[in-house]
């Protein structure tokens, strides 16, 4: 009884143990499962990722924190330039003075110290352009920020797609692999039994190399994708969430038309050349400055001493409207107004260049979008089919002798072409639909991305800090 007692608590026991050993690994997998997709890089993390780390925004946004000072430099043309001045050395004077002492050149150790406070009352409307020169400049360089992350967010959408297509196409090609080892298996047991030629066991051998050929060159390209996601996101693609098609936003072109006439609204590059149409324009307002007198309001100080010949202090006060006003220059100024016109006519003509490039660039990827949107369904047809197809050749040479290997072998090798071009025009379909969004100058948006704030063209850039090692920051 004992005994019986003992192998029925046993049992128990065992049964407790097998249970809690089968909770704690379903436990662990829900676990690293749930870790996995926590810590999936989502297509939107990879693009603020490589907003944030790549060096090409460090360029334009240092760029428009150096135009912005030079605003501050041009608006400080409206305030009062003051200068002191001081200096001493020997004189030799000749004047009325020297010659009514009887002394025709007098030796002095000149002195002298001044404060001038000048203050342009008129300079033909200079100041004016240039601070309105800058201001386009600035909203330039902002746009110019705007455009830059929209470009590295692009790539890097890309570099993400690029990589989970590459690893789809991976897992194919092994898939692919290891249906020709088993065709191989089964190949050598019929010729071994007498029912297929040694040349058949070479064929599927041959075909075998080729599939190992296919995953080499395929693991080569996925590698090259990692690289090229490193390059541009600055970290290693480990788990990558799924590209998530844009549905809702390509709402916002219907039609290719809808497209182009948005981007010319919304390019980010379309709108930076039109605020460099802006800056030549007031550039060729400042070339006509030189044009018109200038008028300052001169105000000074001087306390000297021993000056002209003439011994003891020599101070004055003076409060003066001074105009001047070039009446030549070697014609510089008019060759100066000629460049600001080339300047304005190479802006405009770049801002055409700009528009037809948006143009193309937007009724290119609705076509690409388009394209590859149509051919999903062909292609899944084709993978139904060419699956059916493998089938029955599959039955009818190993079962009934009815096909040969090489027809076996063919209709594996069109089911793998067709499952790697499904792939292919899916993850195409997606980009495109994310180049369209970039094109009409909707990406940043549609993705909710944190882009630096020197975007911002209504808000002023930080003040530059010196970047030298050791330097005090000023």
């Amino acid at each position: 009884m004992k005994r019986v007692a003992g192998v029925f608590l046993g049992r128990r026991l065992r049964g407790v143990l097998v249970a809690m050993t089968v909770l704690a690994i379903a436990v662990l997998a829900m676990f690293v499962l749930a870790t996995g997709v926590a810590e999936a890089q989502s297509l939107r993390d990879s693009a603020q990722q490589a907003v944030k780390t790549n060096p090409r925004l460090d360029v334009v946004t240092n760029n428009r924190q150096a135009v912005e000072q030079e605003l501050a430099r041009a608006r400080g043309q409206y305030l009062p330039q003051v200068d002191l001045r001081a200096g001493v050395g020997p004189e030799w004077s000749e004047n009325g003075t020297t010659r009514a002492r009887g002394d025709n050149w007098a030796y002095r150790t000149r002195r002298e110290s001044g404060v001038f406070v000048t203050q342009r009352l008129f300079d033909g409307w200079e100041t004016d352009s240039e601070v309105e020169r800058q201001k386009a400049r600035g909203q330039s360089a902002a746009r110019r920020v705007g455009e830059t992350s929209e470009i590295v967010a692009l790539d890097a959408i890309e570099a993400h797609i690029d990589v989970l297509r590459q690893r789809e196409l991976v897992r194919l090609a092994q898939d692919n692999l290891e249906v020709h080892r088993r065709i191989l298996g089964r190949v050598r047991q019929r010729a071994g039994n007498g029912a297929a030629p040694m040349a058949d066991v070479d064929q599927a051998r041959a075909r075998l190399e080729n599939a190992d050929a296919i995953l080499i060159e395929t693991r080569g390209a996925l590698e090259d994708a990692e690289n090229r996601y490193e390059f541009i996101v600055h970290r290693r693609p480990g788990a990558l969430g799924p590209a998530e098609f844009p549905r809702q936003a390509l709402d916002r072109a219907s039609s290719a038309d809808a497209a182009v006439e948005r981007a010319r609204r919304q390019n980010r590059t379309l709108r930076i050349t039109e605020s460099d149409v802006v800056v030549a324009e007031r550039e060729i307002d400042a070339a006509d400055a030189p044009f018109y007198p200038r008028v300052n309001l001169e105000v000074g100080a001087t306390r000297n001493r021993d000056i002209d010949g003439a011994k003891g202090d020599d101070n004055d006060v003076s409060a003066l409207v001074v105009m001047r006003w070039n009446l030549y220059r070697g014609g510089s100024d008019i060759a100066q107004r000629r460049v600001a016109l080339g300047r304005m006519s190479q802006a405009m003509a770049q801002r055409q260049v700009a528009a037809r490039n948006a143009e193309e660039e937007a009724r290119r990827s609705w076509v690409q979008y388009t394209t590859a949107n149509d051919r999903l369904q062909p292609l899944r047809n084709a993978i139904d089919r060419n699956r059916r197809v493998r089938n029955a050749y599959n039955d009818q040479f190993f079962n009934q002798g009815q096909r040969s290997l090489i027809d076996v072998l063919n209709a594996e090798n069109e089911l793998f072409v067709s499952r790697g071009r499904l792939v292919s025009a899916d993850q195409t379909r997606t980009f495109s639909a994310y180049r369209l969004l970039a094109a009409m100058g909707d990406l940043v948006d549609v993705l909710g991305l944190e882009i630096p704030a020197e975007a911002d063209e209504a808000k002023p850039a930080p003040v530059p800090q010196d970047p030298r090692p050791g330097r005090a920051k000023r």
